[in-house]
């Protein structure tokens, strides 16, 4: 493989399967990229809630039936996973159906997994930098590449969201509304993105889609699907968010978490090669100047995911106790009690339990956000 500091940038006009996977098979080999057989593959796409690919702000299926078909090509064992952003019944594994990507999997007999389903695992502590606690699923071990595929965005909070952004897929369910909570500014949160980026132990493969962007988003109810036509892909996501960002009108310096990279020593700018001619395509709402952070008590953040509840249909099983990863829950004198104060709202408590009898309960923002998104489709 060519350093890890290559970025490929290649044409692409549209999301036509053939011309998508001609990009993406050149955009591979300008990197040198090479991959054993047998090799255990995780697809991680972009699917920020149950959006459809028409919106623009989640990655469009085509990548990644074009990323299941060249690593099965390749005789690797590939798997699908994701956990969406915000909590609307059904969570990740609808977001799959709405993103067609569900439709994908089945066509290449590919597993599909949501992160808040899977047993949930302690980070060391002396490997974090920032955070006093981080819980990853410990399921991402299992493999030997993560394909990172995430969408080009702007974001009104960190300026631009593109391939190191889309790894905060990986903490599940609604710890990632929690983790933000522990940050005060922009700085922290990018600070919470690169303890989780440095802690995930499979080499990373970046691939984005860059053929149709989204202008003022990440999310679709605020932001517009902006035609910017190219796919990319490097071994290093920082040095793809270098490109990528200066694709749409951004200079490196201006984006937090690749200055923050640079600090810990992850990036070097000034060594970021593209393969491949660009042309900028400027997007109208850059956020440029101070970024006013939303903060950690904005409803956007602290009731747009849900907690458990314990309901009447449990029988002590006990299944749950050993399974969450922070002690939230205790069988004492013939009862099963949860503690909220522990609880992490990484859902992994929901699936183990062999009679449903582990709710989650949504903040009434939450039900109106739903509601807002059925009346008006976004």
């Amino acid at each position: 493989m060519k350093g890890d500091l290559d970025v490929s940038v290649v044409p692409c006009d549209s999301y036509s399967q053939q011309e998508i996977d001609k990009a993406i098979g050149e955009a591979l080999n300008k990197i040198d990229f090479q991959i054993k057989p047998n090799s255990k593959i995780l697809i991680k796409p972009n699917l920020v809630s149950q959006n459809t690919p028409e919106q623009g702000s989640i990655t469009h299926y085509t990548l990644i039936d074009s990323l299941c078909r060249y690593f099965k090509d390749k005789e690797c064992k590939v798997t699908i996973g994701e956990s969406s952003s915000f909590y609307i019944k059904g969570y990740t594994m609808r977001a799959y159906e709405t993103s067609k990507i569900l439709d994908v999997a089945k066509k290449y007999s590919v597993p599909l997994i949501a992160f808040e389903n899977e047993k949930i695992i302690p980070v060391p502590k002396k490997k974090l930098k920032f955070l006093d606690e981080l819980y990853l699923p410990e399921i991402i071990n299992d493999f030997d590449l993560i394909v990172d595929v995430p969408k080009l965005k702007t974001h009104q909070l960190m300026r631009f969201s593109g391939a190191l952004k889309n790894l905060y897929g990986i903490p599940p369910g609604g710890y990632k509304q929690l983790l933000h909570m522990k940050t005060k500014n922009i700085n922290e949160f990018a600070e919470v993105l690169l303890d989780v980026y440095e802690n995930i132990n499979p080499k990373i493969l970046s691939v984005m889609d860059a053929v149709v962007g989204l202008d003022g988003g990440p999310a679709a109810v605020i932001g517009k699907p902006k035609k910017i036509g190219y796919v990319l892909a490097s071994m290093n996501p920082i040095a793809l968010d270098v490109i990528a960002c200066q694709i749409i009108g951004y200079s490196p310096e201006n984006i937090t978490t690749i200055t923050m990279a640079e600090k810990r020593k992850l990036i070097d700018v000034k060594k970021v090669h593209a393969i491949g001619e660009f042309k900028k395509i400027i997007f109208e709402k850059l956020q440029k100047g101070p970024v006013a952070d939303l903060g950690k008590d904005s409803p956007l953040i602290t009731r747009t995911y849900a907690l458990p509840r314990v309901t009447s249909k449990c029988n002590l099983c006990g299944n749950c106790v050993p399974r969450c990863p922070t002690g939230a829950f205790e069988i004492k004198d013939n009862k099963l009690n949860f503690y909220k104060e522990k609880c992490i709202a990484c859902y992994s408590c929901v699936p183990i339990c062999p009679v449903k009898a582990i709710k989650l309960k949504e903040f009434k923002m939450n039900k109106f956000f739903t509601l807002i998104r059925r009346i008006f489709r976004i």
